[in-house]
């Protein structure tokens, strides 16, 4: 589900990734939307931790400047902000996943 994810973000844009959360909440059912919200964080942090690795003077400047322009935020709580918000889509897209499976098993 992870890759998924970061597969189409990378190939399809970031509002894309939702896709691997959608998978992973129709392949666990449920709970879905555990998995999703994880999984998806858990991607979006990978790419911010990857953005920092490969150039982390570029990415700090450009947290401190978005933190500003959000009101004088530290640099690093735009990360958080960020990750937070992947859990979220993420959620939202493993209720759908999860939603699909009830949605087909009442179909039957």
């Amino acid at each position: 589900m992870i890759l998924i994810s970061l597969v189409a973000h990378f190939w399809l844009g970031w509002m894309y990734s939702v896709l691997g959360a959608i998978f992973g909440g129709w392949r666990t059912g449920r709970r879905g939307w555990v998995i999703g919200g994880v999984g998806l964080a858990v991607a979006w942090a990978a790419i911010v931790l990857g953005d920092y690795f490969m150039a982390p003077s570029q990415v700090t400047e450009m947290a401190r400047v978005v933190g500003s322009l959000l009101g004088d935020l530290p640099g690093p709580f735009t990360f958080i902000i960020t990750i937070l918000i992947g859990g979220l889509l993420g959620v939202a897209g493993g209720a759908v996943g999860s939603s699909l499976v009830a949605f087909s098993d009442n179909n039957q």
